[in-house]
């Protein structure tokens, strides 16, 4: 926290940082500590030189605003983690042998991946990739998908828009 608040401080131009783990609704176990402190710092700067967290720990397809600053998860290029209850060979015999984990996850047909551009107008786009579940979907191996609006095999397109 210390570091990263040096590094806000000595920031001239505006901030968008990249992580592992995000630091919105579902980040890191002090992600709300973490968001006041950029929270502060915009309100120092008196302007929102922090714009956007983009992460992809959780592998959803989710952006959230909140209170001026984006929480954009980019979803993982190839797959969902499903875990080893919700086993499914989903590829041939071969495949399930030389990679073992694979059969706990839910791959995606097509990597996905996006480029995003952001405007000093105020916009922050995201290109849109779709793709689909090999196999069964997660919910048709009884894994509780909690979030379907997140949990899919797609990036979508978006304009997200901030204050300059």
């Amino acid at each position: 926290m210390e570091w990263l608040e040096e590094e806000l401080d000595k920031a001239k131009t505006p901030i968008i940082i990249f992580s592992h783990q995000g630091l919105g609704k579902d980040g890191v176990d002090n992600a709300a500590d973490i968001r006041a402190m950029l929270e502060v710092h915009n309100k120092k700067a008196k302007k929102n030189k922090v714009i956007v967290n983009f992460y992809g720990h959780i592998h959803y397809d989710r952006a959230d605003e909140i209170n001026g600053i984006w929480y954009v998860c980019i979803n993982s290029m190839s797959y969902k983690w499903l875990g080893e209850e919700y086993g499914h060979v989903r590829y041939s015999e071969q495949v399930d042998k030389d990679f073992k984990w694979i059969k706990y996850t839910a791959p995606y047909k097509d990597p996905l991946y996006t480029v995003i551009e952001i405007s000093t107008k105020g916009t922050i786009t995201i290109a849109g990739k779709k793709s689909e579940w090999v196999g069964l979907p997660p919910e048709k191996v009884g894994f509780p998908v909690q979030n379907p609006e997140y949990e899919v095999p797609e990036i979508r397109a978006r304009v997200l828009k901030f204050k300059p």
